[in-house]
């Protein structure tokens, strides 16, 4: 997020067609957003931001159970912002994208952008996700959006050993991947960051041996900011982000909602305000990877009172920084043409092999 964007995030529904595994989300609460409390905070947003660009985005629970006010609050932003100063993302389940829901984004594409939440291959997305995965056509994300196709997946103990192959199968599928490490479920400092090392090795491989591939989100670590030592932008609640809820009640991000505020990893009511945490614990002013490691505030905070579990992600972590470095510095040797390099200008390059110096030299795991 760059300094002239500013986050709004939306909790338009708490309802859910799925029960997803790894989902932490408070599943006994069922209210949905009104259009007026909607209208009311993008009004209030683009007020408090002038001309910056106010990016909207439409949360749930599953955000397509309340179609109706998805289209009236995209009608609301063409009618009063045409300006094109908003711009309005979900990110959805993709079970409830049929028919005339289909016919509606393919005509609101210019403004409107939908992500899907995939895990894969058919065996892995269904383990975690009610089986689902047949009732998801695919193929008209990638037809509507192309080479913007944006996959949402989740990394949790369950599907790690089948983490590569699912990464793997939805770049082939023509899917740009996202992917993040789940929050709420048991990670084990003693057997997943191995795991895991294991899955970012193959992953690394494949990138080298395909270019034309941009490496989904874990692989793509911007080392350039431990290089020059700047700082890089990152999710500053009330700052440059906040989160209404259904009720319209205001929250630095949807972390801190009590729809998703409940499971085991919970922030404390005293620091519900996200405005203390910046690191896990105190050994990570000493990392050289600190400046861009876990830049979500709210996990830092939910991980403050769980030594076990803070142990845990801090290896995770450890082990992607050491993964990004090690690929970068390959594909600066051994695949120069790479999408993810050949871009760059030389100050920029020159900052990427610097950081992955730093992290290969002294980041010790």
């Amino acid at each position: 997020m760059d300094n002239t964007t500013y986050q709004l995030s939306l909790l338009i529904t708490e309802r859910c067609n799925l029960r997803c595994s790894y989902c932490y989300c408070d599943k006994r609460r069922e209210s949905t957003m009104t259009i007026e409390t909607a209208k009311q905070a993008i009004d209030e947003a683009k007020v408090a931001i002038g001309d910056s660009q106010l990016r909207l985005l439409l949360m749930g629970g599953e955000p397509f159970m309340e179609f109706d006010l998805i289209c009236q609050i995209v009608d609301y932003v063409r009618t009063n912002y045409h300006d094109h100063q908003v711009i309005v993302k979900t990110v959805t389940n993709g079970t409830l994208v049929h028919g005339a829901v289909q016919q509606w984004l393919t005509e609101n594409k210019d403004i409107f952008h939908t992500c899907l939440s995939l895990d894969g291959s058919r065996e892995v997305h269904n383990r975690n996700r009610c089986g689902s995965y047949d009732k998801i056509d695919i193929r008209f994300f990638l037809r509507t959006y192309g080479a913007n196709a944006e996959v949402n997946m989740v990394a949790c103990p369950e599907n790690m050993d089948q983490l590569a192959s699912s990464v793997i199968k939805l770049h082939e599928q023509g899917f740009r991947v996202k992917c993040v490490l789940a929050d709420d479920c048991h990670w084990d400092s003693s057997r997943d960051p191995d795991r895991w090392a294991k899955q970012l090795a193959i992953l690394s491989e494949y990138y080298l041996q395909h270019p034309e591939f941009m490496p989904f989100s874990q692989l793509c670590e911007s080392l350039n900011y431990v290089g020059n030592h700047t700082v890089p932008e990152i999710c500053q609640p009330d700052h440059n982000m906040h989160c209404i809820d259904t009720q319209g009640v205001r929250y630095g991000c949807h972390r801190c909602t009590p729809y998703f505020n409940n499971g085991a990893w919970y922030i404390m009511p005293k620091d519900i305000s996200l405005m203390e945490y910046k690191v896990i614990h105190d050994e990570c002013y000493r990392c050289p990877a600190q400046i861009i490691c876990c830049s979500c505030p709210a996990l830092v905070a939910s991980l403050q009172y769980d030594a076990r579990l803070g142990a845990a992600m801090c290896a995770m972590f450890q082990v992607t920084h050491k993964a990004n470095a090690a690929l970068i510095a390959r594909m600066f040797v051994e695949c120069p043409e790479h999408i993810r390099i050949r871009q760059m200008n030389n100050a920029t390059k020159r900052d990427f092999i610097i950081g992955a110096q730093m992290i290969l030299n002294d980041l010790k795991i």
